[in-house]
């Protein structure tokens, strides 16, 4: 039994040696998830404050308060696995009992914010929301508007335009939709934003053909590819990247808890009657 105790202990110190540096990992993402990310602290905010999650409440708070947690989370787990190496290698069950109850609180944690990423709605009621946003703010790539900024910024940075295509720019009531090249007055059929150019928002390069606006092809244009299914993806993308991480967390915690109990068990046994 000694020996398998001390395998138990050793066990113990190294899985709680993997929370400090996945703690370290947690609090660093959710740092560059609310300070590093276009759609928390960039151009897409505005935006992403208008779409619906099929929770009561927006998708930048959504992500906003996750990455808070995160970081609340990951400060938790570095102390979390200091306490577990404490209470290993100076046995206390007062210690091990503290570092079971906090293991637990941390993975409900996680696990309620997994849950609530996984049922996060990116289906009819998302296409609706933008294509809503597009019609009543877009006015154009010159516009100072922060939603025209962000929706420029989904153009050239996604590679898309519109929410289904371009044909939905055409309800975009504050978009006036001309441009004058050598002098003569012509009738945009997509944003410049939506043609092919190189460089990143809003410092990209003008496109090569002037006219890729006004007479759109597949080959100067973006201009039937749709934003809804790329902005779909990003914030799927972003979804299960957290989802993972915290899944690889509370697979290692649930090893690092059930070692806890035993050394607890194995602590209550030592316990003599007076």
């Amino acid at each position: 039994m000694g020996m398998v105790l001390l395998v138990v202990k050793g066990l113990t110190i190294i899985l709680n040696t993997i929370i400090t540096l996945a703690a370290l990992v947690m609090l660093g993402f959710g740092a560059l998830l609310k300070f590093g990310t276009e759609m928390l602290s960039g151009y897409m905010v505005p935006l992403m404050k208008t779409l619906p999650t099929g929770h009561s409440t927006d998708a930048w708070t959504l992500f906003n308060s996750t990455a808070i947690v995160f970081m609340t989370l990951g400060s938790i787990c570095l102390v979390l696995g200091g306490i577990g190496c404490s209470a290993v290698l100076c046995p206390s069950r007062v210690a091990v009992l503290i570092y079971i109850v906090a293991v637990v609180v941390v993975m409900t944690g996680e696990i309620s914010i997994a849950l609530l990423l996984y049922t996060t709605d990116t289906g009819d009621n998302l296409k609706s929301s933008l294509r809503a946003d597009l019609v009543a703010h877009y006015a154009g790539d010159d516009s100072q508007d922060k939603q025209s900024k962000a929706w420029n910024y989904i153009f050239v940075q996604f590679d898309c335009c519109g929410v289904t295509n371009y044909l939905d720019l055409k309800a975009a009531i504050n978009w006036n939709g001309k441009k004058t090249v050598n002098g003569t007055e012509f009738t945009m059929k997509t944003p410049t934003a939506c043609c092919k150019v190189t460089g990143v928002y809003p410092g990209y390069d003008p496109p090569s053909d002037v006219y890729c606006d006004i007479t759109p092809t597949d080959d100067n244009s973006y201009y039937m590819k749709g934003c809804y299914e790329k902005v779909k993806k990003y914030l799927f993308d972003y979804s299960l990247i957290i989802i993972a991480g915290g899944g690889g967390m509370i697979s290692i915690e649930i090893v690092s808890l059930v070692l806890a109990v035993v050394i607890f068990r194995s602590l209550r046994k030592k316990v003599r009657p007076i």
